[in-house]
């Protein structure tokens, strides 16, 4: 009579069983720091951008700052695009948008943010509005700049 069960091997299936799990988790929580740092840079480079535009009025400024933005976080190069709308005279709101791809390495994390389970690359965007601040701007049918706070001609300020 054996009073010592035989045990040998449950380590390893225990290992088996666990291992997978483990490696989905360090993955997913590494992706998931990937992913939140490219929002967090996204964001700010449609706020930089926004914010320019809404300041000074001038498009490749915006346009600009936003692509250094990106490309010193490694988010340029075709992987990011910067976007500034609404930049006009009659305009009381700029928008910047930034869309960017993003990789994606842990399965199914894609299915989460829009993208298909299995994709191992998803396109993400950040939107920042601001409104028009620079003081005078000027409308097509106009030659005088207008001021913003009271439409005087500019001699308020």
């Amino acid at each position: 009579m054996r009073l010592h069960k035989d045990e040998r091997g449950n380590v390893i299936l225990e290992f088996a069983l666990v291992f997978p799990i483990f490696i989905a988790l360090v993955l997913g929580t590494i992706n998931f720091a990937i992913l939140l740092n490219n929002h967090i840079v996204a964001a700010s480079a449609a706020r930089d951008a926004g914010r320019t535009a809404a300041v000074t009025g001038r498009l490749a400024d915006a346009l600009s700052k936003g692509q250094k933005i990106l490309e010193a976080a490694g988010l340029g190069q075709g992987k990011g695009d910067v976007r500034v709308s609404g930049l006009g005279s009659r305009n009381e709101r700029v928008t910047a948008t930034v869309t960017y791809r993003t990789p994606v390495f842990a399965p199914g994390i894609a299915a989460f943010l829009g993208g298909k389970a299995m994709d191992n690359e998803i396109t993400l965007e950040q939107q920042s509005s601001y409104y028009v601040e620079y003081r005078n701007r000027t409308e097509p049918d106009r030659t005088r700049p207008v001021c913003v706070g009271c439409s005087c001609s500019g001699e308020c300020w």
